[in-house]
């Protein structure tokens, strides 16, 4: 079944600029009307959708375009997954070059409805070429953006942006945290911003449940509340999230309450690498915190590497359910408290802070390049420089991808220092961070 398809796979288009669904295979890319052979073209994304078969590309051209209701709550809004690898992922993208704005409710992948939301790739070729949002306006519209409960699974957003939705920008599970928990979603290299109101308090990222959740290399911008919401009050709720390379900071006009960059809650197998949390940057209200632990039965939660810089506390490890957490080679600068620690059997060591405190082994300057402009690579008198420990079992590269260690040690924060460049990277130091996204 899954050969014959991949062998049959093909690459669909939408273009609002037709005037219906064009038969047979007679959409035209270059006339962008009905008048070509280069293959079969629909109006709508949600026609286009429900005709993907496994393996096939679908390709959106220029155009802003609204989904007025849920999709994927209804047995046929199918997305044409189904495959059993990535290799036959079917895969929805931007036409390469264009700008796509999608404006939907909530983007839904559930087993239970839809039974092959597995294997699909949202993909653009930018973040600012392809955008998924909530309705426009002073205020945000919609329920979540992308939402994935009861099994879904192997699904991966790449390279878009998804912004200003009513509730959580991505979120995931049930708080009931059935048996069949969403697992492998993958969010790489996008952005997630301005989503969550000031009713009900959510989130960038919010995944009540999930197994093998991946978030990597992305940006998470002006949310209501928490950056990275990993938090279930079921035991086990989340297992084995990785959340790596990413930049948090800052939140949305009158948000209120406590929120940190990342929280993990419950569950074994959690890490926290690599991330640059900055409390405030160029938005509107500020985190409260970086990273905040707690239960119930959060085990050995890893908090490698990370950059915390201008909030209240570093890291807290809010309750005694948290056992085993381990906080290494942090970089707290401009920070309050850097480990505020009620955990079991917490482990700290080569976290760097203004001044000594708890959790911490080196204190001085970081000496970063360029703070207030985002630039939190370290320069050659910082010393953050081959402090740290080897936490090589875990992570080899820094946050622009950098090898680890250069020096024969580990560096402490998100960046390693580039002996042979003089500094965080040879080729534009900051990567994804907030200078190069402009964020400061």
């Amino acid at each position: 079944m899954l050969w014959s398809s991949l062998v049959n796979a093909a690459t669909l288009y939408v273009d609002g600029n037709i005037a219906s669904t064009c038969s047979g295979t007679t959409y035209s890319i270059a006339s962008r009307n009905c008048s070509g052979s280069d293959g079969a073209g629909y109006k709508t994304p949600e026609e286009g959708f429900r005709a993907l078969a496994i393996g096939d590309t679908f390709r959106i051209r220029a155009g802003s375009y609204t989904i007025s209701s849920t999709y994927g709550n209804v047995a046929t809004d199918d997305f044409g997954g189904g495959a059993t690898s990535w290799a036959g992922a079917t895969v929805i993208e931007n036409y390469p070059g264009e700008t796509v704005t999608i404006t939907v409710p909530t983007m839904n992948f559930d087993e239970s409805i839809v039974a092959n939301s597995k294997y699909i790739i949202f993909r653009g070729d930018s973040r600012a070429n392809f955008i998924f949002q909530g309705a426009s306006g002073s205020s945000v519209g919609g329920g979540s953006g992308f939402r994935f409960v009861n099994g879904a699974n192997h699904i991966r957003l790449q390279k878009l942006t998804v912004r200003n939705f009513g509730q959580d920008g991505v979120g995931g599970g049930s708080g009931t945290c059935p048996s069949a928990k969403p697992d492998a979603i993958e969010l790489i290299d996008i952005e997630i911003s301005n989503n969550g109101d000031n009713t009900n308090l959510e989130h960038g990222v919010y995944f009540s449940c999930s197994d093998n959740l991946l978030v990597e290399n992305s940006s998470i911008l002006a949310n209501e509340a928490y950056g990275l919401h990993i938090y279930s009050a079921t035991t086990g709720g989340n297992t084995n999230a990785t959340l790596r390379n990413n930049f948090i900071s800052g939140r949305k006009t009158g948000a209120t309450g406590t929120a940190y960059g990342i929280v993990i809650a419950s569950g074994s197998g959690n890490k926290a690498y690599n991330n640059i949390i900055v409390g405030q940057g160029s938005y509107p209200v500020k985190l409260t915190g970086g990273v905040q632990l707690w239960g119930p039965s959060a085990t050995s939660p890893l908090i490698y590497n990370n950059t915390v810089y201008d909030v209240t506390t570093g890291v807290e490890v809010a309750e005694a359910a948290v056992s085993a957490a381990e906080i290494k080679n942090n970089i707290f600068e401009t920070v309050t408290t850097p480990v505020s620690d009620a955990g079991t059997s917490t482990v700290r060591s080569n976290n760097f802070c203004d001044s000594a405190g708890t959790g911490c082994t080196v204190t001085g300057s970081p000496s970063f390049t360029n703070a207030a402009t985002g630039d939190f690579t370290l320069q050659s008198g910082s010393n953050c420089r081959d402090a740290g420990t080897d936490l090589s079992a875990t992570l080899t590269t820094d946050y622009i991808g950098t090898s680890r260690p250069q020096n024969g040690t580990f560096d402490i924060g998100a960046y390693e220092y580039l002996v042979s460049a003089g500094g965080g990277g040879s080729t534009g130091n900051l990567g994804r961070s907030s200078k190069g996204l402009g964020l400061f």
